[in-house]
């Protein structure tokens, strides 16, 4: 796992979406929750685009890819086969806080 990198999912305080992440060429592989995360429901939004239009992400079964209940301060796993072709993300939050929330986004090549 060399090539594993966590990149920086911002949600700024008083706000439910993140600044969009690029993620490039890797693949979205985990989540780290910050210890003190009160945001709820995790969502995300994909851009087809380059970051100029954002959609909901949806897996193949055309369910919202979403984490119900994040644990503070837990490292999440993701299915990489959901987030193949995305190279721009947010996070949506479900309760905003009156703090930034930093969630860390864990990307590495995959091989499909």
């Amino acid at each position: 796992m060399a090539d594993l990198e966590i990149l920086q999912a911002v949600v700024p305080a008083g706000q439910t979406v993140s600044a969009p992440v690029g993620i490039g060429f890797k693949t979205p592989v985990a989540l780290s929750i910050p210890s003190g995360y009160t945001g709820g429901a995790l969502k995300f939004n994909a851009s087809p685009d380059g970051g100029v239009t954002w959609q909901p992400l949806f897996d193949a079964t055309n369910t919202a890819v979403a984490i119900t209940a994040p644990a503070a301060g837990s490292f999440i796993a993701l299915n990489p086969t959901t987030f193949a072709g995305v190279n721009m993300l947010q996070l949506a939050v479900t309760t905003a806080s009156a703090v930034s929330t930093v969630i860390g986004l864990a990307v590495r090549t995959v091989s499909f």
